[in-house]
């Protein structure tokens, strides 16, 4: 989100984006990106962006409703309830239920323009309505329900469907069916492919987890507690885990009242069009989110009341007026128990918008009113743990995974707070307790790479970290820390190629551009250590670190400027001295001026062909840039000048373990320990033996030094 909208995020947002919400929602992703651009990472203009929408889907219930029916108060009774209702508290508070009011605002438009088709039945107003479920479509799959509910309101308010004889009915039904089979069409598509994505994203745990009687037993109390909420809207939270049973007299129950009120609905069709309009509506559009498929272990959720509401206020604003049709003052009655209604409503949603301030309100509320909740403890751990209130922190995850034993997630958060206070053992056991509970939860993986690193197990570092990275290939941080470990044991290349891939996937990570830039400044390339310790400091100007690694960096490239201009001034007297030259190439190649380095040292060896450092240097530096058809007859000057000399077999050793031809480096190696090459210090630590060092022949070689 935050590289604002471009090309190639509009590509993301209707690709790779899937992969983080486990469903299809390119325009919510593009309207969470377009208030980036606006509001940058100012929380509040993005809360303004929902409010705005979810004002307009209250203006356009009246206006639909209105249109429909004709029944003005009717209508602005049903959009207040909808505007102000507490449980619609969570789809506008919470910023990225952007999805909940941006899919509801397609839907409305959906429903008007199909109120003006069927008005005036023209193709391009039948396109238009067409193009507003799609983008309906593309917000949230949500959406799925709605050619079912067009077909209810043919029946009414639209009074296009007319019941006599069963056949004609049939009829009637059908051909209103066959009007909107490209809506169909379009959600059999998008029901597979939400499916798919989400089981993709693990974002089903129903099937192994949750035995269908128990789903089938949950659908039918929570359409109750739904129904219960929206008429006393009290003890409202998040999240609303799935129970472990459910007794067996409270599904009876629900059973029955579900049946009774469709009964009542059939019985009263005709008397009554609305009343089976609203229940339908109702039962109908839960059905994507009513507990069939259970996502992320959560049993219900007041977010999912926000198109289901609909149906239910339908059926308050139509029969209680019905109802009360021979009551004396029934206007006055009316109005003041709407009143009455909305205004408890807009309190309590008041109070419910208090607990959405931060987290740590919210988990609070939840743990307040429903002890037990294990995801809710979680949730406020690390709310705890952001604020600095590490012992509240332990507190809540261990209540976490007291409530429930195998949530792999706390184990790895308590690993986190453990090791933040020093008690790094406990933090690597409960680690691993996450690991061994779910083997396919990568976090563990990188946190266990991070610990062993400082803690000195540099090898089992890199096997966690490599770990974590067959888990999950885009997982940025799990290669920033194994280049931290290839660089602590001496593999400079390697380490650059890890934060290289860090940032090819996200090349704004701050970390990996500070990191790569240390890397850059131990391999004395200056100018690119230099771009990425400047767009570290661009990133996260805030972070002091980043800002002495600046001025580090700046000091070292003023003093090779400053060197460079001496170097150069000397070389004015002694133009044909080959050291100078050699001297200035190297310069140059630290601030990274490589053709400008290899025209120096040219110059040396057009002076002197056989000067050693200018060769060595050369090949070098073709080596570093990965250019090795010019190296060969170099290389040959080398082998040449200096037979048995066993600093130069070693240096000849590091050149081919930098072309990556082991056996010539392995060959060339033991020839120095032979010509009495005994630095035994260096050999482990030198960056141009990172290719070999590690290998048998390589560890072969340390033992022949140390018997010598």
């Amino acid at each position: 989100v935050q590289r604002g909208l471009t090309a190639d995020n509009i590509v993301w947002a209707f690709t790779d984006a899937t992969g983080i919400t486990n469903f299809w929602a390119p325009l919510t992703w593009l309207s969470i990106i377009i208030d980036y651009e606006l509001y940058g990472m100012n929380a509040g203009g993005y809360h303004v962006t929902n409010l705005i929408i979810h004002i307009a889907n209250s203006l356009l219930v009246l206006l639909v409703f209105y249109k429909m029916t004709g029944a003005l108060w009717k209508s602005l009774f049903m959009a207040a309830m909808f505007a102000l209702h507490p449980q619609h508290v969570e789809s506008v508070a919470w910023i990225t239920e952007r999805k909940d009011v941006l899919s509801a605002f397609f839907w409305l438009l959906t429903m008007l323009s199909y109120a003006f088709y069927i008005k005036n039945p023209r193709i391009h107003l039948y396109i238009v309505t067409i193009l507003c479920f799609v983008m309906g479509l593309m917000s949230k799959p949500m959406l799925v329900t709605l050619p079912f509910v067009l077909l209810l309101l043919d029946y009414w308010p639209l009074k296009r469907i007319q019941i006599s004889n069963l056949s004609e009915t049939t009829l009637i039904i059908y051909r209103h069916f066959i009007e909107k089979l490209p809506f169909f069409f379009l959600i059999i598509i998008i029901s597979v492919a939400a499916f798919i994505t989400q089981d993709k994203g693990d974002a089903l745990p129903s099937i192994t987890r949750i035995s269908p009687l128990l789903r089938i037993e949950n659908v039918a109390i929570s359409y109750i507690k739904y129904l219960w909420k929206t008429i006393c809207p009290f003890d409202l939270y998040v999240p609303y885990l799935f129970p472990r049973s459910i007794p067996l007299w409270s599904v009876i129950g629900s059973l029955i009242v579900i049946a009774s009120v469709s009964i009542f609905a059939v019985k009263n069709v005709k008397r009554f069009p609305w009343f089976i309009i609203g229940w339908l509506w109702y039962l109908g559009t839960m059905v994507p989110v009513i507990g069939f498929v259970v996502i992320a272990d959560q049993a219900m959720a007041d977010r999912y009341t926000y198109i289901p509401h609909i149906g239910i206020f339908i059926i308050f604003a139509w029969s209680i007026p019905a109802l009360l049709v021979q009551l004396p003052n029934r206007k006055a009655f009316l109005i003041i128990a709407a009143t009455c209604s909305i205004t408890m409503q807009s309190v309590i949603a008041a109070n419910q918008v208090r607990y959405w301030k931060d987290s740590r309100s919210l988990f609070e509320h939840t743990t307040n009113i429903a002890d037990s909740n294990y995801l809710a403890y979680n949730n406020l751990g690390l709310a705890y743990q952001r604020d600095g209130e590490i012992q509240k922190a332990i507190q809540s995850f261990q209540r976490s995974v007291q409530l429930n034993p195998m949530y792999f997630s706390a184990y790895n958060n308590l690993g986190v707070v453990e090791e933040s206070i020093g008690n790094a053992q406990q933090a690597i056991n409960l680690y691993k307790i996450a690991i061994r509970l779910k083997p396919e939860f990568k976090e563990p993986y990188i946190n266990l790479a991070f610990i062993l690193l400082h803690t000195g197990e540099i090898g089992q570092s890199i096997e966690y970290g490599e770990k974590a990275v067959l888990l999950d290939p885009t997982f940025t941080p799990a290669y920033i820390i194994l280049g931290d470990a290839y660089k602590k044991s001496g593999y400079l290349q390697k380490s650059i190629q890890m934060y290289q891939k860090a940032l090819q996937l996200d090349n704004r990570s701050d970390q990996a551009h500070s990191r790569i830039g240390d890397a850059y400044l131990k391999g004395h390339r200056i100018e690119d250590a230099l771009f990425h310790f400047r767009t570290a400091v661009r990133i996260n100007p805030s972070d002091m670190n980043y800002q002495r690694n600046l001025m580090k960096v700046i000091a070292v490239q003023a003093e090779i400027d400053k060197q460079i201009t001496l170097t150069a001034l000397e070389l004015k007297q002694h133009p044909f001295s080959p050291d100078m030259h050699n001297k200035l190439g190297l310069l140059f190649k630290q601030k990274g001026k490589t053709e400008k380095a290899i025209i120096q040292f040219k110059k040396a060896l057009s002076i002197r062909p056989d000067f050693t450092p200018a060769l060595f240097n050369l090949v070098k530096t073709y080596i570093d840039n990965d250019n090795r058809t010019e190296i060969e007859p170099y290389l040959q000057k080398i082998l040449d000048s200096h037979p048995g000399d066993s600093d130069y077999s070693y240096n000849i050793a590091c050149l081919y373990a930098k072309l990556n031809d082991k056996m010539e480096a392995v060959k060339w190696l033991s020839r120095s320990i032979d010509d009495g090459y005994n630095n035994q210090v260096l050999m482990q630590t030198d960056t141009d033996l990172e290719n070999i060092r590690g290998t048998d022949e390589f560890n072969d070689i340390l033992k022949k030094m140390y018997l010598k």
